[in-house]
This record gives C-alpha cells, sequence and structure tokens, in this order.
C-alpha cells in the first residue's frame, strides 16, 4: 500500500496517527496522543492512497468465518472458565465451568457454555 502526500503531513509528528484534517479550528488534535497540529499545514493538501489489487480482499473475514472461528476457540477453552454450582445432566456431578461468548449479533445474549469438572461433560445455553 502507498501513500503520498503534499502540501502538509495527514500524520501525527508525534505519534503517528490519522489525523483528521480541520474544518473551522486553527489545530488539528491528534486522537490518540492529543498533540496540536496548525491548520495552515494542510492547506492545499492532496492525499493519494494507492493499494494493489486485492489487497483488501484478504483481510476480508466473512460471517460464517468468524462464527466458525469463535465455536472453535470457544470449544478449545471450554475447561477453563469459572465454577458454578450445576447439576451435570450426564453424570448428576453439581460442579460444572462456564464460560460465555459473544457469538451472535451484539443485541442477542452471549452463549453460555458448560463443562462438567468430573465427566467433561458439554453443553451450550443460549441466553
Amino acid at each position: 500500500m502507498v501513500n503520498q502526500s503534499s502540501g502538509g503531513p495527514p500524520f501525527c509528528a508525534l505519534c503517528g496517527s490519522l489525523l483528521s484534517i480541520p474544518t473551522h479550528d486553527k489545530t488539528a488534535s491528534c486522537p490518540t496522543c492529543l498533540h496540536l497540529t496548525p491548520a495552515k499545514e494542510f492547506e492545499d493538501a492532496i492525499n493519494i492512497t494507492q493499494s494493489r489489487p486485492g489487497f483488501f480482499e484478504k483481510h476480508r473475514v466473512g460471517h460464517a468465518s468468524r462464527r466458525a472461528a469463535a465455536a472453535e476457540l470457544a470449544a478449545a477453552e471450554l475447561g477453563k472458565g469459572a465454577t458454578v454450582r450445576e447439576i451435570c445432566p450426564k453424570c448428576g456431578h453439581d460442579e460444572m465451568s462456564f464460560r460465555t461468548m459473544q457469538l451472535r449479533s451484539a443485541d442477542e445474549g452471549a452463549t453460555i457454555f458448560y463443562t462438567c469438572t468430573k465427566c467433561s461433560y458439554t453443553y451450550k445455553l443460549n441466553n
């Protein structure tokens, strides 16, 4: 990816964060370190950004892939959660570990994964 600019840097001189070019203020405030850059440095600024074909495609992960990756991670970490007094439906043991993960959209409840600390039986509960 190539970034060319003339007429003033669009990046903070201290931390390198991308700056928003001010419209009415006399300074641009860095969103990361709050360093102030005089607005006159942006006068007549021309910024051109180019990327090679397919650059963004390799960074894109589909919804189904994210869900599968989250489920795989949850399965790998099932036995590492906190423990609660919960009866195992398989062996009747009274202690299970649990973990929660947000596998569905943000406006829906988290998924709770329970694992029996005795027999390792697992199940999930969608709230």
